[in-house]
């Protein structure tokens, strides 16, 4: 009966919530944080089941912060005016916001659908390939393109990206065609106008000649 007791009192004390640890930290590698262990007494087992439970709930909390982040992550980038494309290592379009369908002219369904040379124009295809071979080497590339909207306009964009893991990257692009039309009328009207000059220059110098 002796034998028996000391049985009932090892189990009751140590394995029983040893048992109960073994269980909860089981629970936990399936990603099951609602779990606790009772408190049943105020020795090493004891100390043990409240340490376990204090893991929890910071785990529970870093969870909380992280999944605030993610949210406010997820917010900047469908809120952001600027295009951005989540991009695999294979080229293919995994994520995009609605500024980036806006620019395109896509939907986000049939952006998910293609890879990112497809929307790129047949004269700016081989810099796409460039672009992502400096990604993969340099993590980050600057490149100017021009694209092809889903409506057969063509249209250039400036794309900023970084990678972010070893098989993804975050393009940032923007619609640069107003801005390259402008520069190149503005270098036009320079040029028209040093052109000018020359001419009133060639002109006045004959006038002084003449005049002499």
């Amino acid at each position: 009966l002796i034998d028996i007791f000391i049985v009932y009192i090892l189990s009751r004390l140590i394995i029983n919530p040893i048992n109960r640890l073994a269980y909860a930290t089981k629970r936990v590698s399936y990603d099951n944080l609602n779990v606790k262990i009772p408190v049943i007494s105020n020795d090493e087992i004891g100390d043990l089941a409240k340490t376990f439970n204090n893991m929890i709930d910071k785990l529970n909390k870093s969870l909380i912060k992280i999944k605030g982040s993610e949210e406010k992550s997820r917010s900047y980038i469908e809120n952001s005016p600027i295009g951005i494309f989540i991009i695999s290592g294979e080229q293919k379009m995994k994520s995009v916001n609605e500024a980036a369908c806006i620019m395109t002219a896509y939907s986000e369904e049939e952006l998910l659908r293609k890879e990112f040379g497809q929307i790129l124009s047949e004269q700016s295809k081989s810099d796409g390939y460039n672009h992502f071979y400096k990604l993969s080497q340099f993590g980050a590339a600057y490149d100017e393109f021009e694209f092809i909207r889903a409506d057969g306009s063509l249209r250039n964009m400036s794309v900023n990206a970084v990678k972010i893991s070893d098989d993804e990257y975050i393009a940032f692009a923007q619609d640069i065609t107003d801005r390259l039309r402008i520069d190149k009328e503005l270098k036009e009207s320079k040029e028209t106008a040093e052109n000018a000059l020359v001419v009133k220059s060639k002109f006045l110098s004959n006038m002084n000649h003449e005049l002499r």
